[in-house]
């Protein structure tokens, strides 16, 4: 009778093995990352290329897409909005105007 010899995976291997992982799971996270800010993008650019601001006698647009719309110090996720800038290109361009 002929026994087989059974062989443990060696440290090394285990390592390779849990390194490989945990680089898998890294670029899933960056993925992901990545397919947000893609939507994010997205959204302003339809919100920037839209009708909106060529209505006529348009008074206000808030704009919760555009990083210009609010304070530097207010973007965090689940955060207070404090002051909201009016996006408006109509009264950006009278504001300028005069």
């Amino acid at each position: 009778m002929t026994k087989k010899l059974s062989k443990a995976f060696s440290l090394i291997e285990l390592s390779i093995v849990i390194l490989i992982i945990g680089v898998l799971i890294a670029a899933a996270g960056q993925g992901l990352d990545l397919l947000r800010d893609a939507r994010v993008a997205a959204a302003q650019m339809l919100t920037q290329s839209s009708r909106v601001g060529s209505l006529k006698n348009l008074i206000l647009w808030l704009e919760t897409a555009n990083s210009a719309s609010i304070a530097n110090s207010e973007m965090v996720d689940g955060g207070t909005v404090s002051t909201w800038y009016d996006n408006n290109p109509q009264m950006r361009d009278k504001n300028n105007a005069t």
